[in-house]
């Protein structure tokens, strides 16, 4: 996707980058819907009294076993299941430096609606990072998903990558969260060229995952402490494409 190539040779054009922007978002929604769609788990089954969930499905063997011996059931006799996903509060954060220009940070903005589609908007934040690091979207703050996807569209991939400041914009972010499960989740390629040593910040997490972008020009090593210190674990998209899979399979481990 070359949107900013032709977002700037357009600039002069409002109505064509009105255009060009809807295209641009209409293709990353696509592209997070497919890896949502192709890779969707179910959630968990669990039951429930017909009291508590009045409009789930009706779980008729064990309703059927609750009720055999009693003359005069009763609301809590009738048994529902339902889908539950696991609740928790995330904050992710993209590395939108010089050499995530292009291409990189279109698959960026894929993984930042793969996140939007899978989690409840409250419960997630956008945290952008290069020299500095930006919130692009604030816990307990709803956005619809084409606006998570416009939003880091709109991110220029400029400056150096300061990872601490990312890490330190997480935790405040997470504290904002709603569940007691609060998780962080680092895009990089490990290769902190601005900040101080990110590994200090990283304590501060309960847990940190980080996802190792690229196969080429990057700090495995590095990655792989901030996992460690930050007691989550290392995902590797070995190629860029492999980006959005990547983190919807590792937001699937979360969720289950």
């Amino acid at each position: 996707m070359r949107y900013h190539d032709l977002k700037a040779a357009h600039r002069h054009a409002p109505s064509r980058m009105l255009a060009i922007r809807a295209a641009a978002v209409r293709a990353v929604l696509t592209r997070a819907q497919a890896v949502v769609g192709v890779s969707r788990k179910e959630a968990k089954r669990v039951n429930a009294t017909f009291r508590k969930r009045p409009h789930a499905e009706l779980n008729l063997e064990q309703t059927f076993d609750n009720t055999l011996v009693k003359p005069h059931p009763d609301a809590d006799d009738l048994v529902v299941h339902h889908r539950e996903q696991k609740e928790l509060s995330c904050a992710m954060m993209l590395d939108t430096s010089l050499s995530m220009s292009g291409q990189k940070l279109a698959l960026l903005a894929v993984a930042a609606t793969v996140l939007a589609f899978r989690l409840p908007s409250a419960d997630f934040a956008l945290i952008a990072f290069e020299s500095a690091a930006s919130t692009l979207k604030k816990m307990r703050i709803k956005m619809s998903v084409p606006q998570v996807a416009k939003v880091i569209l709109e991110v220029p991939a400029i400056g150096y990558t300061n990872i601490e400041a990312a890490l330190a914009e997480g935790i405040q972010q997470l504290a904002l969260g709603r569940h007691k499960n609060r998780v962080g989740i680092l895009l990089t390629d490990g290769k902190y060229t601005a900040g101080a040593d990110p590994i200090l910040q990283a304590a501060r997490y309960r847990t940190l995952h980080v996802v190792l972008l690229g196969d080429f020009n990057t700090d495995p090593d590095a990655c792989q402490a901030i996992a460690k210190t930050g007691h989550g674990r290392l995902f590797k998209a070995q190629a860029f494409h492999e980006l959005p899979r990547t983190l919807y399979r590792l937001l699937n481990d979360l969720l289950r």
